[in-house]
C-alpha cells in the first residue's frame, strides 16, 4: 500500500524543471537502511534520495528543453547502487517498446545511465531499461561501444498511463573500480524517445566540441563503505550433440552417415580478489556459437573476412586490448583446451594478461592483394600481454606483446600506442610495432606461391623466418561543425600480427577527410553533413597501388531517418598487374523507422567494380543489402536481409558472377528470459539453403539452456531439387554458481 501511494503521489504531482535548466555537475549519493523491492514501483524509501532529471535534449536538439519530463533518484547501500526513473510522457500511446532480448532495445523507449567508476574517461559501463523491463548493457570505451559485454544485475518497469517507471539495482561486486575509503565516480542520465524522430535526453549539457562525451559527466560523491569481498564464480556446463553428413559433401548420391551422440563437459572460473582485478580460466570450453554467423557475399573478395566475437570468456577486459593496429582478434583462438586471463587497474594503470594452448589453430597470412585464412589443425600456445598508462579525456600510453608459438614454429607482436586529446578537439593517436615471425614446415597445409612483396619470401608454410614493421598513425579533429581524420599506415611486406586481424601488408597508405556539418531547428531536416575523402596507396617498391576520392553527404531527417550519397569521380587501382582506371560508382545509404512496428535499410553501390578474378577487369555491377525487421506484436519479431551482387564484363558483356543471400530472423519472445527463434537463409551462390531453429531460456547472461538444431541442404542436380547434405542436433546447459 505504501508503494501505491508512493506512486500515486508522482503521478498527481509531476516534477518540473522551472526556468533555466543547469547541467547537472554534482550528485551525492544517499545511503539507505531500507530494502528496495526491484519492482518497477517506487515505494517510499525512494524519498531519501536527492531529486535529479534529464532536463536536455541532446540530439537532434542541442541542449534544448527535452520533450518529456524525467524523474531521477539514486540511492545505495553496503551491496547495491539503486536507480529510479519516473518517466512522464505527453502521449504515452506513442510509446515505442517490445519484449525481446536482451540487448534488443535500442530502438525503444528507454532509459539508463553511464557510469565511469575510474572518473577517466576511459571506459565507462552503460545499464539501459525499457518500458517492457528489458535489459541492455554497454562497455564504451572512448567514444567506442560493445553491447556484446554482460553484466548480472537487476531491473523492472511499470507502465502506466502518465508514462512508465524503472528501477535498477546494480551490485557492485560487478563492477570495477579502486578500492577506497571514499569514492568519486562520474555519471550520466539519458532517455530515448523515439517518436517522429529519435530524440536522446541528457543529464548534462553536451558541448558538441568536446569529442569526449563521457567527460562530460556530473560527479557522483557519497559512496563510502561499500562491501565488495572476495568472490568467485564457476560456470560449469554440458554439452551434447548428434551430427550427420553425406560421405561426398560433393555427391548427393553418396550417401549419408550419421554420427554417434556426442558430449562435452567443461566450465570456466571466475575470482575478484578485490574490486580492480579479475582472475578467469576456462577449461575445455563450449566455443560453439548458438548465435550462427551471418553469411557474406565473398565471391569477389580476395581478404579474409571479420566476424565479430559472441563468446563471453573473451568480453571481460576486451577494451584493454583495444589498438589502432588490429594486435588482437580473439576468433584466432579457436578450440582451447585451456585459456586464462587476468585483467585489472592499479592506479592508473590498467593491465591484461591472457594465454590459451589451443588445440585448432587459425592462421591468416596477409599480403599486397590478397590474404588466406588458414585451418592449420595444430596445436599451438597464445600469450598476448597489455598494459596502458591512463591519463584523462581518453589519453593513454600503452604497450602490448603477442606471441604465438607452434612445435615448431611461431610468430611474435611487439608495439606501443598511444593517444592524446589536445586543443580542446583534436586527437592525435597511433601505434608502432614490429613482428618476427618462424613459419610453420608443411606445405600440406598450405602451398601459396605469391611472394610478400620483392623480399624474396612467399606465403607457403615452409618454415622461412621474416621480420616486420608496422605503423598507423593519425591526426583527428571532431567539433560541431566540422570533422578532418588524416591517417598514414605502413605495413611492410612481412609484417604479421600472430593474433590479430591484419590481412595486408606491403602497404604505404595515406588517407585523408574533411567534413562539414550544418545544423537545423527544422522538423524536416536536422543535419547535413558534407564530406570528402581520399587516399594513395603505394607498396614498398614504390608502384601506386591506389588513387581514390569520394564526394558525398548525410542527411537526418524527421521520421528517424538517415541516408548516405556518395561518389566515386577518381577511383585508379593497379591489380593482379592490370592498371584499372575509372573505376567510378555511386554509393547509397537509407536507415529509417518510419513506425513502431517497421524499420527499413538499405546500403548499396551501383557502377564500375573491379572483377578480382585471374584475369582482373573493370566490369558494369551492383552490391546492395536491403533489411525491413516487422514488429507486429510486443512478442513478435521477424527481420529480412536480402543481399545482392552482380557483375558483368565491359568488354564482351559476359556475367562475370550473380547471386545473393536470403536470410531471415524469426523470434518469439515469451518473456525476457524465454525464446524460440529460426534462422533460415538461401545462397544461390552455393545453392545451399540452411535452417537453425533454437529453443533458449536465460535465467541470467550466463545460465543458460539451449536446445535446437542446423540444417544444410543444397541444389545438386537442378535449381529447388534439394539434398540435406549437413545436420546436427545439439543442447547446451550452463550454470553460474557464486559466493553472492
Amino acid at each position: 500500500m505504501r508503494a501505491l501511494l508512493s506512486l500515486t503521489f508522482l503521478l498527481l504531482t509531476p516534477f518540473h524543471f522551472t526556468g533555466g535548466i543547469s547541467s547537472l555537475e554534482t550528485l551525492n549519493a544517499v545511503r539507505t537502511s531500507s530494502i528496495i523491492v526491484i519492482d518497477g514501483k517506487l515505494e517510499p524509501a525512494w524519498d531519501e534520495a536527492e531529486l535529479s532529471g534529464i532536463p536536455f535534449e541532446i540530439q537532434p536538439g542541442e541542449n534544448t528543453p527535452a520533450r518529456a519530463e524525467t524523474i531521477v533518484r539514486l540511492l545505495f547501500s553496503s551491496e547495491y547502487l539503486y536507480v529510479s526513473f519516473y518517466c512522464s510522457d505527453p502521449d504515452p500511446s506513442q510509446m515505442r517498446s517490445n519484449l525481446s532480448d536482451r540487448d534488443k532495445i535500442y530502438k525503444d523507449d528507454f532509459v539508463g545511465l553511464i557510469l565511469d567508476t575510474y572518473g577517466d574517461g576511459q571506459s565507462a559501463y552503460v545499464f539501459f531499461v525499457n518500458p517492457h523491463g528489458v535489459q541492455g548493457d554497454i562497455l564504451r570505451t572512448g567514444n567506442n561501444e560493445d553491447d556484446t559485454y554482460d553484466l548480472i544485475w537487476q531491473s523492472a518497469s511499470v507502465i502506466h498511463d502518465k508514462g512508465y517507471t524503472v528501477e535498477m539495482a546494480i551490485p557492485f561486486r560487478a563492477l570495477r573500480f579502486q578500492n577506497k575509503d571514499q569514492h568519486v565516480w562520474k555519471i550520466m542520465f539519458l532517455r530515448n524517445f523515439p517518436r517522429q524522430d529519435r530524440y536522446i535526453f541528457s543529464s548534462n549539457s553536451n558541448d558538441r566540441n568536446n569529442p569526449c562525451f563521457t567527460c562530460q559527466s556530473a560527479e557522483l560523491k557519497g559512496i563510502s563503505e561499500i562491501s565488495v569481498p572476495f568472490s568467485y564464480e564457476i560456470l560449469p556446463f554440458f554439452t551434447g550433440y548428434q551430427s550427420g553428413a553425406l560421405n561426398d559433401i560433393d555427391d548427393a548420391s553418396s550417401g549419408f552417415s550419421n554420427n554417434p551422440v556426442k558430449g562435452r563437459i567443461g566450465g570456466s572460473f571466475k575470482l575478484v580478489p578485490s574490486p580492480s582485478i579479475t582472475i578467469e580460466a576456462v577449461i575445455n570450453p563450449d566455443f560453439s556459437q548458438v548465435e550462427s554467423d551471418a553469411q557474406q557475399i565473398s565471391v569477389n573478395s580476395t581478404f579474409s573476412l571479420f566476424f565479430q566475437e559472441k563468446r563471453p570468456f573473451f568480453f571481460e577486459g576486451s577494451e584493454i586490448y583495444s589498438a589502432p593496429i588490429s594486435s588482437f582478434y580473439s576468433r584466432m583462438i579457436n578450440d582451447p583446451l585451456l585459456a586464462a586471463k587476468v585483467t585489472g587497474k592499479a592506479g592508473n594503470v590498467s593491465f591484461a594478461l591472457l594465454s590459451a594452448y589451443d588445440r585448432k589453430s587459425p592462421l591468416i597470412i596477409p599480403g599486397e592483394e590478397r590474404s588466406n585464412f588458414i585451418n592449420t589443425g595444430l596445436p599451438s600456445y597464445g600469450n598476448i600481454l597489455r598494459a596502458r598508462l591512463n591519463g584523462q579525456k581518453n589519453d593513454y600510453i600503452g604497450g602490448m606483446l603477442a606471441l604465438r608459438n607452434f612445435e615448431d614454429g611461431g610468430a611474435y607482436l611487439a608495439g606501443f600506442d598511444w593517444s592524446y586529446l589536445f586543443l580542446t578537439n583534436f586527437y592525435f593517436t597511433g601505434q608502432i610495432a614490429a613482428s618476427i615471425t618462424k613459419e610453420i614446415e608443411d606445405t600440406t597445409i598450405f602451398n601459396g606461391t605469391r611472394k610478400f612483396g620483392s623480399i624474396n619470401k612467399d606465403a607457403a608454410l615452409n618454415g622461412e623466418e621474416y621480420n616486420g614493421l608496422g605503423a598507423i598513425v593519425r591526426l583527428e579533429r571532431q567539433s560541431r561543425d566540422h570533422y578532418m581524420d588524416v591517417v598514414y599506415k605502413d605495413h611492410s611486406p612481412a609484417f604479421v600480427s600472430p593474433l590479430g586481424f591484419l590481412n595486408r601488408n606491403n602497404t604505404r597508405d595515406f588517407q585523408h577527410e574533411n567534413a562539414y556539418i550544418l545544423q537545423y531547428d527544422s522538423s524536416f531536416v536536422t543535419r547535413i553533413s558534407l564530406f570528402y575523402r581520399g587516399g594513395l596507396n603505394f607498396n614498398y617498391d614504390n608502384t601506386r597501388k591506389e588513387r581514390w576520392l569520394m564526394l558525398g553527404g548525410n542527411i537526418s531527417l524527421a521520421g528517424n531517418s538517415r541516408i548516405f550519397i556518395g561518389f566515386l569521380p577518381i577511383n585508379e587501382e593497379v591489380f593482379g598487374g592490370a592498371e584499372l582506371k575509372k573505376v567510378n560508382r555511386w554509393f547509397f545509404n537509407l536507415n529509417t523507422t518510419p513506425f513502431s512496428w517497421m524499420s527499413l535499410s538499405f546500403d548499396g553501390e551501383i557502377g564500375k567494380i573491379i572483377y578480382r578474378g585471374d584475369s582482373p577487369e573493370v566490369g558494369k555491377g551492383h552490391q546492395f543489402v536491403f533489411g525491413v525487421s516487422f514488429k507486429p506484436a510486443d512478442q513478435i519479431q521477424s527481420e529480412i536481409e536480402f543481399e545482392r551482387a552482380g557483375l558483368r564484363s565491359q568488354q564482351n558483356n559476359e556475367l562475370l558472377y550473380d547471386g545473393y543471400i536470403l536470410r531471415n530472423i524469426s523470434t518469439y519472445q515469451f518473456s525476457t528470459q524465454m525464446y524460440v527463434r529460426l534462422i533460415s537463409d538461401y545462397n544461390s551462390f552455393s545453392g545451399e539453403i540452411s535452417l537453425f531453429p533454437l529453443f533458449s531460456y536465460k535465467l541470467n547472461p550466463f545460465t543458460i539452456f539451449y536446445v535446437g538444431s542446423t540444417h544444410t541442404m543444397r541444389e545438386y542436380d537442378a535449381p529447388y531439387n534439394l539434398t540435406q547434405n549437413n545436420r546436427q542436433y545439439f543442447l547446451k546447459f550452463q550454470y553460474l554458481l557464486s559466493n553472492n
